[in-house]
């Protein structure tokens, strides 16, 4: 890892951005529609408006010709990706000359990476899929262009919980987001860290529809089913209230929560790995100490689940408006918009388990058919709560579903077992040679190919897969 350079580059990018600024132009900032795009482009958006720029947010569900083209004839004087981009270098250089850059941190070849104008970890040997994020690549590049832009760091780890990359010990950061970005977060007061069970709503939903509201890791009968959780607390005698009042996965005590999870174990895992279980539901909690108490914002992970929930519900605005400090209309939309979302995936993983036709098993592949069911938006989400599960920790989870263009789209996640295989690198060559585009990150990409090549598209995905091809 070379983060000397990575930095230098970051410099480099950002004089682009600030001459873009000084010289008055119009600037448009594009990034992917899920919680790290959003708060990636947010990062940058307010770092412009913080020093007077003119500069539009707008997001993107892909990258394509079509997109780039519309984009290059509203004649903006300046564009920027973030989160998205890797893969349309050549095509961003022909249509738009020199009046871009990307800020991105998905795998991409060696050309693309080292280009004057694409900011990438990987080009350094920094994996950009656990190390640091879209919205960590953006928060460098704004604390570049003002150290006053240090206020972003949280909104910067935010992004980087949603994109699952706590994959430390106990469920922590490492690499650059650890170690420069929450390391600013702490010093200025934005974050606190602690080691806590792992659940949503913790400090502000009764303990049984904190489990029932959890999905990662996915828990079978209870996740989205808060009457069986309630059922299976009160058959062990669990405590769940003081008085009239429900208590909170915050307010008990170590030894309460160990028993927590002894109760939840027999529902994870069906060959007792139990010291598996408790890292994977006991570890390392973010508090944004700025945010209100009692709030889903207050939670990093659950703040990133909301950007989400706006993103990939058509509503990726009320996201951006948040993540620039919308604590009123937009927040109150927020809210609602994440309860439905939760209810939707909640209602696709009911239909996925209880159906015995959308679910296959090959060896160590899970094949799950979402076709007429997932929301293509919602695909990724679907598939990394699937692959969150235990049960599925030596497993590939590929997961597809039909597009409105009537073409499939595909997530593949990798087992945490599963080291020595790049899912991304596998993924971008197979979709390519079916005339499809994907990639991504070693351990989840994904793809979006015509319908009539899927049988082609599994036959050599599996293969590569098996052959152990696209070493990380």
């Amino acid at each position: 890892m070379d983060f000397k350079e990575f930095k230098e580059k970051s410099e480099s990018i950002s004089e682009l951005i600030e001459n873009a600024i000084d010289e008055r132009k119009q600037i448009i900032v594009c990034c992917h529609l899920d919680a790290d795009g959003l708060t990636a482009g947010s990062i940058i958006g307010k770092s412009i408006y913080n020093e007077g720029g003119r500069a539009i947010i707008r997001t993107l569900s892909e990258l394509n010709q079509n997109c780039i083209t519309n984009l290059k004839n509203q004649e903006y004087d300046f564009y920027i990706f973030t989160d998205i981009g890797m893969g349309y270098v050549e095509i961003l250089e022909k249509e738009l000359e020199n009046k871009w850059i990307i800020l991105d941190h998905h795998q991409s070849s060696k050309e693309e990476l080292e280009h004057i104008r694409v900011l990438n970890p990987h080009e350094f040997g920094i994996d950009g899929g656990v190390e640091i994020s879209g919205s960590g690549v953006a928060y460098l590049v704004a604390k570049r262009i003002n150290s006053s832009n240090r206020s972003s760091a949280a909104l910067a780890i935010v992004g980087a919980l949603a994109d699952r990359q706590d994959q430390g010990p106990s469920r922590s950061l490492i690499g650059i987001n650890q170690k420069i970005i929450l390391k600013d977060a702490k010093i200025l007061g934005l974050i606190k860290e602690e080691k806590d069970l792992v659940f949503y709503g913790r400090e502000t939903k009764p303990i049984h529809e904190a489990i029932a509201s959890t999905n990662t890791p996915f828990i079978p009968l209870l996740s989205g089913n808060p009457d069986a959780c309630l059922a299976a607390l009160l058959s062990s005698n669990f405590k769940l209230k003081d008085g009239e009042r429900w208590r909170t996965i915050s307010q008990l005590s170590y030894e309460e929560k160990m028993k927590l999870i002894e109760i939840l174990i027999p529902y994870l895992t069906k060959e007792g790995a139990k010291s598996e279980i408790i890292e994977e539901l006991f570890g390392s909690v973010y508090t944004l100490l700025r945010e209100e108490e009692g709030t889903i914002l207050r939670d990093a992970r659950e703040f990133g689940s909301l950007l989400n929930a706006c993103g990939r519900s058509g509503k990726p605005s009320i996201g951006i408006l948040i993540c620039l400090g919308d604590r009123n209309e937009a927040y109150y939309m927020g809210e609602k918009i994440l309860s439905d979302y939760r209810k939707r995936i909640t209602q696709y993983l009911q239909i996925i388990n209880s159906d015995v036709n959308r679910m296959r098993y090959e060896e160590n592949i899970v094949n799950v058919i979402g076709d007429d069911l997932v929301d293509e938006k919602m695909l990724g989400a679907v598939a990394s709560i699937i692959a969150s599960s235990p049960l599925f920790r030596d497993k590939i989870v590929i997961v597809r579903t039909k597009t409105k263009d009537n073409d499939l789209k595909i997530s593949i996640r990798r087992g945490e077992k599963i080291k020595d295989l790049n899912i991304g690198l596998i993924v971008s060559e197979v979709a390519k040679d079916l005339n499809g585009s994907g990639g991504g990150h070693a351990a989840a990409a994904g793809a979006k190919i015509p319908f009539n090549q899927y049988e082609k598209f599994m036959t050599k995905l599996i293969e590569e897969i098996r052959y152990g091809k696209g070493g990380s």
